[in-house]
């Protein structure tokens, strides 16, 4: 289990993390088709945004097979822009799905 920091939106600013892990959960790997096999896997990341409603949590809890998935869609991703922030969002997800899950761990 590992457990993803959110950071809420900055009103005209930046997006929220899970905006942003949305969006890179579902481009594909530098505009190469995505096979069954890692749809599938994305899919599972994206109930778990969905299964959020609209609801603004501070944290996502994911298993570690969707953390590895995460990052590699992170990594991936083909961004648009040159940002300080895209860094630090992809810097602060990549770490929190390497980190060891402590269920008590305050962030």
């Amino acid at each position: 289990m590992k457990k993803i920091h959110l950071l809420a939106a900055v009103e005209g600013k930046t997006p929220s993390y899970l905006e942003l892990i949305r969006a890179c959960t579902n481009a594909t790997p530098q505009g190469k088709p995505v096979m069954l096999d890692d749809q599938r896997k994305r899919v599972r990341i994206l109930n778990k945004l969905d299964a959020l409603g609209d609801a603004t949590p501070t944290e996502l809890l994911l298993e570690d097979a969707d953390a590895a998935t995460l990052t590699v869609c992170i990594t991936e991703m083909p961004w648009a822009i040159v940002s300080k922030d895209i860094l630090t969002f992809a810097d602060t997800v990549i770490a929190d799905c390497a980190a060891p899950y402590s269920p008590k761990s305050k962030g």
